[in-house]
């Protein structure tokens, strides 16, 4: 997605835009979809969830359903998830460990988990912040 971004915007500011899409084939004739932010940073005051948000949102809106709309919108989806990968709390533990941690201490991150869905097609996703080592399933 940086790519995308840095080619086409050459004298303009790069609007945000998530790290990676991810496209998984299933045998089903769909595809499992993944919109991933990678963060490594030391601290949750190094971040806004806003600019999160507004990258999540760039590449459903600008690249996917406008510049590139003719090839994600004639295609069926299985699944569609958003990721957040990071660790700002150094936490050391399982995911659901630290699905608790963030529920329980009202953490900046928490706010991810509260926002609006977002959509593509017929397909809803919460931005979900998960530990750094993540897995992409098969279909």
């Amino acid at each position: 997605m940086r790519n995308f971004n840095s080619l086409s915007f050459k004298d303009a500011k790069t609007p945000p835009a998530a790290d990676c899409l991810i496209l998984v084939k299933c045998e089903k004739d769909c595809y499992n979809l993944y919109l991933v932010e990678l963060k490594n940073i030391n601290s949750p005051k190094r971040f806004k969830i806003s600019n999160i948000k507004d990258k999540f949102k760039t590449v459903i809106e600008d690249f996917m359903k406008n510049r590139f709309g003719d090839i994600f919108l004639n295609e069926e989806y299985c699944s569609f998830k958003c990721y957040f990968v990071t660790n700002p709390y150094n936490f050391q533990g399982t995911q659901s460990e630290f699905e608790k941690k963030i529920k329980l201490r009202g953490l900046k991150l928490e706010s991810l988990l509260s926002m609006k869905p977002l959509r593509f097609k017929n397909k809803t996703a919460i931005i979900n912040p998960v530990l750094p080592n993540p897995l992409i399933e098969d279909c």
